[in-house]
C-alpha cells in the first residue's frame, strides 16, 4: 500500500478548521442524525482541541478515525467510513475556502 497516498498534509492549517471540515464531510451515524446539527464550526471544534483531544474515532455521531497530533493525517480510517478520498477532499475544500477568504 502506498502510504503517501493515504496521508494529507495539514501544515499551516488551523487544526480546528481541519476537525470541523472532516466532521462536516463525514457521514452521520444513523442513531445520532437528529442529535447534532449537520455542521460544526471551527469555534466548536476548537473547544474539543482545547481539552487536548487529538484522537477522534466515533465523534458526536460521525466516524472520523483520525489523529490531529502532527501536521500529517492518515486517512485510511476516515476514508473507509466515509468514502475513498473524502478526507483529502474535505481538507482541500477547507484550504480553498481559507485562500478565497484571504483574497
Amino acid at each position: 500500500m502506498d502510504t503517501l497516498k493515504n496521508t494529507v498534509s495539514i501544515k499551516n492549517l488551523d487544526k480546528a478548521v481541519v476537525l470541523a471540515a472532516l466532521y462536516n464531510a463525514a457521514k452521520p451515524i444513523y442513531e445520532y442524525m437528529r442529535v447534532k446539527p449537520e455542521t460544526m464550526s471551527p469555534e466548536e471544534a476548537r473547544l474539543f482541541l482545547k481539552n487536548k483531544t487529538v484522537v477522534f474515532g466515533e465523534f458526536i455521531g460521525r466516524i472520523l478515525k483520525i489523529k490531529l497530533d502532527t501536521d500529517v493525517i492518515h486517512t485510511e480510517g476516515y476514508d473507509a467510513a466515509n468514502g475513498a478520498g473524502k478526507a483529502r477532499q474535505a481538507i482541500e475544500q477547507a484550504r480553498e475556502q481559507i485562500l478565497n477568504f484571504a483574497t
